[in-house]
């Protein structure tokens, strides 16, 4: 029987501080949360004034958000002691799993960033996440998951490696719309994109 995973203080030095053994580098990871800015922005038609992040980790991403827009209102939520601990000082961590977010009332963001997250959860828990994240989402939601359709380093002990199409059904009936690049709008915005933003491609070519 395998050991149960830890997310202790370890876990975040190896897989993002340590430059030997980081997935992104902190220049990757600036490019990232700027481009995610960038085109929540453009969604919603002026600057981001808040953020809520689940599953955040030791806080990377707001330290970013936080950076390209000063005084935005950061919140995030971490189930483990050690992730909480090592946010940065001045953010607002919370420790909490996608539960928590019950506890927010009517709360809702500019942007929700759920990135690295829903890959390590078992079915259950993501049917019951995507629709507690849909509701704090006054813009789009940054949903970054990795299924059975690409390859993977990193972190992969209890990584579940589900096909794209298991996801995109349960998106869909939280009610949010593909954009790429892992935006995901939800009904509010679903009709201000063309629908070539939005098209997949058909599985048959038209004769």
């Amino acid at each position: 029987m395998s050991r149960p995973k830890r997310f202790d203080q370890h876990y975040y030095e190896h897989f993002y501080r340590d430059p030997a053994t980081r997935v992104l580098t902190p220049a990757e990871r600036r490019r990232r949360v700027a481009a995610v800015v960038a085109l929540a922005e453009h969604h919603l038609g002026r600057r981001l004034r808040s953020a809520l992040d689940a599953g955040c980790g030791a806080g990377l991403w707001g330290r970013e958000l936080v950076r390209l827009r000063p005084g935005l209102r950061y919140l995030g939520f971490d189930p483990s002691p050690a992730a909480v601990a090592l946010a940065p000082r001045g953010l607002e961590v919370r420790r909490g799993g996608i539960e928590a977010l019950d506890a927010l009332g009517s709360a809702r963001f500019d942007l929700v960033v759920c990135a690295d997250v829903l890959h390590y959860l078992d079915a259950g828990a993501v049917r019951a996440a995507l629709p507690a994240l849909a509701r704090r989402a006054r813009g789009p939601l940054y949903l970054e998951v990795l299924t059975s359709a690409e390859r993977v380093a990193g972190d992969r002990r209890g990584l579940r490696r589900r096909a794209p199409v298991w996801y995109l059904r349960l998106f869909a009936t939280a009610g949010l719309v593909p954009a790429g690049l892992h935006l995901y709008l939800p009904p509010a915005l679903a009709d201000l994109p063309a629908a070539l933003e939005l098209a997949r491609p058909a599985t048959r070519m038209p004769t």
